[in-house]
């Protein structure tokens, strides 16, 4: 469900969702750390508000609209999409149990199916974003952009000491890992640290790709259709927004990243391996359960979003 943020948080974290690949994927929308999917979608709502807050400061107004609107928007994530990801998580744990050798390439098109998943969650939020959007004040701009600008000076810093990213590289692999295999041994720790030494994440071109699409963001505001165009194309072919070089830099660390994933799946432990299905098919029941608690759709139509009255924001 974080995945889902808002169109502000797409502009700032491109690349964060996509690197961590295939079962990290699965663990950043359902961490193993967080064992119960109710409560993760009980405060997802709470969460990406407090992300909408930071970047432009809301005000009382706009914030109950906000609440509403992502409460609403992300139920229907959840009616709609939850029974797809648990058939996903089930076509995993069916190649864990066959003990199919994996391949980077299986790894690569399991990432894309729930990559899939999540764009097409994505579309729900644009009526929300949309109106939310349309209605920024000027001060909010520029909160936007003093929250916007001291992010990209933190990715600098990784930037300036490639040895700390290494280090942080090796630890959060090696923490995500852990918490879906339970532990990492010797082998699984010295792989983990020669790809840490051995493929950074591209923070300069990330850096550029932020630039030129906040830049894009802030230019558009001013014209009615093309912030439209914007917000649309955010949140439904975000992949052809991107810079070209960034998009590059980073199919080719995501190519490491599968290469990687389906080493260290391929030397689970038995003791690994069924700790990790242990933990799919607790994710896949609370998928199921979820998916069918979720009330009826009573989101408020494109229309009425449209005439909401003029001092709500």
């Amino acid at each position: 469900m974080q995945g889902a943020l808002s169109t502000f948080q797409k502009i700032d974290h491109d690349g964060r969702m996509k690197r961590l690949g295939f079962i990290f994927y699965i663990l950043f929308l359902f961490s193993p750390s967080c064992s119960r999917i109710d409560l993760a979608t009980t405060w997802a709502d709470t969460y990406i508000f407090k992300q909408i807050d930071l970047y432009f400061d809301v005000s009382s107004m706009q914030a109950q609209f906000i609440k509403k609107a992502v409460r609403e928007d992300t139920d229907q994530v959840g009616q709609q999409f939850f029974p797809q990801l648990a058939q996903e998580l089930e076509r995993i744990e069916t190649i864990l149990l066959s003990n199919t050798v994996v391949t980077p390439q299986m790894v690569s098109a399991e990432q894309e199916k729930l990559k899939n998943i999540f764009y097409s969650s994505l579309k729900i939020f644009e009526p929300s974003a949309q109106a939310f959007v349309k209605k920024l004040e000027a001060r909010q701009l520029d909160t936007f952009k003093l929250i916007f600008n001291k992010k990209s000076e933190e990715l600098q810093k990784q930037l300036l000491n490639p040895e700390l990213a290494k280090k942080e590289s090796f630890s959060k692999i090696k923490k995500e890992f852990e918490m879906w295999s339970g532990t990492v041994n010797e082998a699984q720790a010295l792989e983990i640290h020669k790809f840490s030494n051995d493929y950074l994440f591209p923070i300069r071109e990330e850096l550029q790709n932020r630039e030129k699409i906040s830049k894009e963001f802030l230019e558009n505001y001013k014209s009615h259709d093309k912030r439209n165009k914007f917000i649309s194309d955010l949140l439904t072919d975000y992949e052809s927004m991107r810079e070209p070089a960034y998009a590059r830099a980073l199919q080719a660390y995501q190519d490491s990243l599968f290469v990687l994933i389906a080493a260290l799946l391929n030397k689970l432990t038995q003791v690994q391996k069924k700790y990790m299905i242990e933990i799919l098919k607790e994710r896949i029941e609370q998928l199921k359960n979820e998916g069918n608690k979720f009330p009826p759709l009573r989101k408020m139509s494109g229309t009425a979003r449209t005439f909401l009255p003029q001092n709500v924001y």
